[in-house]
């Protein structure tokens, strides 16, 4: 009996290892964007996020997907703890930035869009006045 009992708790051990999901992300909320007014095309436009963590939250990373129109960012995080466990109300906010490169393809009037909100456009100058 005692030779089944180890065997049984080793599968047991080693399948609960094996069921735990792995974190998927989720939108983080965003409070502010700030970027400047005015760039150069071949300029790298920073774009400063100011972005809400805590609780069970942590920031992951910025996805961006470019057109020569817009930016469009989407922050996200995961959840730090399992779904079973209840989460704090402690929030706070962290900066991140993120670097668009400059690209002579950019638009007169460059949009920036963060997670699905448009926070305003930015006004491309010729490279000869920044």
């Amino acid at each position: 009996m005692k030779r089944a009992i180890v065997p049984a708790f080793l599968t047991i051990a080693l399948n609960s290892c094996q069921s735990q999901t792995p974190p998927q992300d989720t939108v983080l909320p965003v409070e502010n964007v700030s970027f400047p007014a005015t760039v150069t095309a071949d300029q790298d436009l920073p774009i400063t996020l100011t972005v809400g963590i805590g609780g069970c939250q942590e920031f992951r990373r910025i996805v961006a997907v470019r057109t020569p129109e817009e930016v469009r960012l989407t922050v996200l995080g995961n959840r730090t703890v399992p779904p079973e466990i209840a989460c704090t109300a402690e929030i706070r906010f962290v900066e991140r930035t993120y670097l668009d490169p400059g690209s002579a393809s950019r638009a007169d009037h460059f949009g920036v869009v963060v997670n699905a909100r448009s926070w305003g456009t930015v006004r491309v100058a010729s490279n000869t006045q920044p």
